[in-house]
């Protein structure tokens, strides 16, 4: 039993050259898992991935409310500047939820939806268990 932080976006923005910017800016390289996320916030079809330095996401910045992360896990800093540039690839949203032993078929028990103007390192540490956050960018 453990922390999975899920993310997902459109099928068609995995793609390489984002896998290449969240290892560039992230230190691992994202990997397309079996989970699937069900919730308005995430179009079909999409992908759903991990992003982990470990084997689980116990200590992740996602969700540590005001615990410090362990040395070697991916810091809410870096996980905010991956965010920022993803715009740079044309995507328009990217959600990620946190759940403690996720089914493959997982359904938040709540949602948020934020514009990436909002997202900050209080954000990220406040996502709780059972949470969807999508955060989207704006046109122009």
């Amino acid at each position: 039993m453990c922390i999975t932080v899920m993310w997902a976006v459109k099928s068609s923005d995995f793609t390489d050259a984002f896998r290449d910017l969240a290892e560039e800016l992230l230190g691992v390289r994202p990997e397309a898992s079996d989970y699937r996320i069900h919730s308005s916030r995430v179009r079909t079809p999409a992908t759903t991935f991990t992003a982990t330095s470990r084997i689980c996401d116990c200590d992740s910045a996602i969700g540590s409310m005001a615990a410090e992360v362990r040395p070697g896990e991916i810091r809410a800093d870096q996980f905010i500047a991956w965010l920022q540039r993803l715009p740079e690839l044309r995507i328009e949203r990217i959600a990620l939820a946190r759940a403690w032993s996720p089914e493959l078929e997982y359904t938040p028990e709540r949602q948020k939806s934020v514009p990436i103007g909002d997202v900050d390192e209080a954000l990220l540490r406040g996502v709780e268990d059972e949470m969807l956050l999508s955060v989207y960018y704006p046109e122009g």
